[in-house]
């Protein structure tokens, strides 16, 4: 609530995460406090988030954590989190979406069917990419439905059915729809799937998520290009001092252009043509396990966590079933289950100390892309052993009850090995 007696002044900064200043809160650049002096953006913006200028201001400032975290603590007076939906708003948002009854209780125990997917739904963005995928999957399965293997069981699997979707859309709508079905239609955008993807990846690691002409040019993509994505990329308008108009472009959403960077690096690299050191640490003839063990290095890095989406797919990819998803854009190679088979010991038998419980949480997304059931198994064994359990085992033990649609008893005070 505001006081208006106290506070005269309300700013809302929206989407700070969608800004390309740098705000370093050195106590040299904290002295303004005059509001007619000049300084750049980056300082104004600063001391009015400390305080110096227009101390009785009140500041609301919408961000993802990444942006925010930027701002020490110590000038934050509240923080509130967006949580999504609950339970019963998903299945609302799906019944309100599908116009048929139905249709909308089929794809509610569909997308049910899988624990991690219906979790996932708390994100709006999420939601309604799963409902168009589920429809359309519908759509063309025969009258016993789909087929269980054509229904997406991960979240790798779910951007990719809606690559397929929009690629589709996007071609029909232009009127450059293959005789050939699916697989000749992406092989035909392929090209402009690729440089939307090197976009993405080209400004991964500087957490860029608006681009200029020249950034799409920069790629090889033309505005005409970019034009025919729908779903995929959006053109905006920003105005500059009120008078000249500049064209800035994203994705659809952040997930969108995490998951076409990855694709991207998988794709190059799968080409032996993946020499970029911005976000991977492995060079350029490495083995696919030493690829992803690269990948999930630089993710584990980061102190912000902007590779962990990313790495989950990347990781995704590597299954087999992108491939058959995706098919005139990933070629089939052997199989990569012994490949899995290292990741899965490899990211268990992680020993690091310093990991926090959100790297944890998603070396456990990573784990769930592979689709090995074998995963969220033994580690009540673990737990019942002798041996101090890891912080991964940790949070492994508790990402199993979380998910879990059964109450379980277990207790920690008889536990030596949890601390």
């Amino acid at each position: 609530m505001i006081v208006y007696d106290e506070h005269k002044i309300l700013f809302i900064l929206d989407g700070l995460d969608e800004s390309k200043l740098r705000l370093e809160f050195d106590k040299n650049r904290l002295n303004l406090t005059s509001v007619s002096e000049s300084a750049t953006l980056d300082v104004l913006l600063m001391n009015l988030i400390a305080g110096p200028l227009l101390p009785n201001a009140l500041i609301w400032i919408t961000s993802r954590p990444v942006a925010s975290s930027q701002i020490p603590s110590q000038f934050i007076n509240r923080v509130t989190e967006i949580r999504g939906f609950n339970d019963v708003q998903k299945d609302e948002y799906f019944q309100r979406k599908i116009s048929d009854p139905e249709t909308a209780r089929h794809i509610i125990s569909l997308i049910k069917t899988s624990r991690s997917l219906y979790i996932m739904c708390h994100i709006p963005v999420f939601c309604w990419m799963a409902v168009n995928v589920l429809q359309d999957i519908l759509l063309k399965g025969n009258k016993e439905g789909p087929k269980p293997q054509s229904l997406p069981t991960t979240i790798t699997e779910m951007y990719l059915h809606y690559l397929r979707i929009q690629t589709n859309i996007s071609s029909q709508k232009h009127g450059s729809t293959s005789a050939g079905g699916t697989q000749c239609t992406l092989m035909s955008n392929k090209d402009i799937i690729l440089k939307l993807g090197k976009l993405a990846y080209d400004n991964l690691e500087s957490q860029n998520v608006l681009f200029t002409e020249q950034d799409l040019s920069n790629c090889g993509i033309s505005v005409t290009e970019a034009a025919t994505c729908p779903g995929l990329c959006t053109e905006l308008v920003e105005f500059e001092y009120g008078l000249y108009p500049k064209k800035l472009y994203c994705f659809v959403h952040l997930s969108v252009q995490e998951f076409f960077a990855a694709l991207y690096a998988f794709h190059e690299f799968e080409n032996n043509r993946f020499d970029s050191q911005k976000a991977l640490s492995r060079r350029k003839g490495s083995s696919r396990i030493d690829f992803l063990k690269g990948a999930i290095d630089s993710a584990l890095n980061s102190k912000n966590g902007h590779l962990d989406l990313f790495t989950r797919f990347l990781v995704g990819l590597s299954h087999e079933s992108s491939r058959d998803i995706l098919q005139g854009i990933l070629e089939r190679t052997n199989s990569s289950s012994e490949c899995h088979k290292k990741l899965i010991t490899y990211i268990k038998n992680l020993k690091r100390k310093d990991l926090s419980p959100e790297r944890c949480i998603n070396l456990i997304h990573c784990l769930l892309q592979l689709k090995n059931k074998s995963i969220l198994q033994n580690d009540n064994n673990e737990a019942s052993s002798d041996t101090l359990l890891t912080p991964f085992q940790c949070s492994l033990l508790a990402y199993k009850f979380i998910i879990s649609e059964k109450p379980e008893e277990f207790d920690f005070r008889n536990e030596k090995n949890i601390r």
